[in-house]
């Protein structure tokens, strides 16, 4: 248990601080406002920035789970969603690691 709690907290900080802070910073690189957080997602998987708007709303759901609901959860469901949604996230990161990459290579 102490090991899936470890790795939910370290999917819950990965996935914020890309959704948050990489995301919202290329965004601002390219100029583009988008004020929610599904347009954000729409428009990086419209660039190719990630692989899909709509895993990464359930990673941003997963993550609130975790840092505000956790107590509640039923842990082994949590824990199961976690371990499935975290290969996308992965993906994602990648893809945008190559996206700005490729548009800002000094960066």
């Amino acid at each position: 248990m102490e090991a899936l709690d470890a790795f939910a907290s370290r999917f819950a900080r990965t996935s914020d601080i890309f959704t948050q802070k990489v995301v919202t910073t290329l965004l601002q690189l390219l100029q583009e406002e988008h004020p929610t957080f599904i347009d954000r997602m729409n428009f990086c998987e419209k660039i190719n920035a990630i692989s899909s708007a709509n895993n990464m709303v359930e990673i941003r759901a997963l993550r609130n789970a975790i840092a505000h609901e956790y107590r509640q959860a039923n842990l082994m469901e949590l824990y199961g969603k976690i371990l499935e949604n975290e290969p996308e996230l992965d993906k994602s990161i990648e893809l945008c690691r190559q996206y700005a990459a490729s548009k800002f290579p000094g960066i």
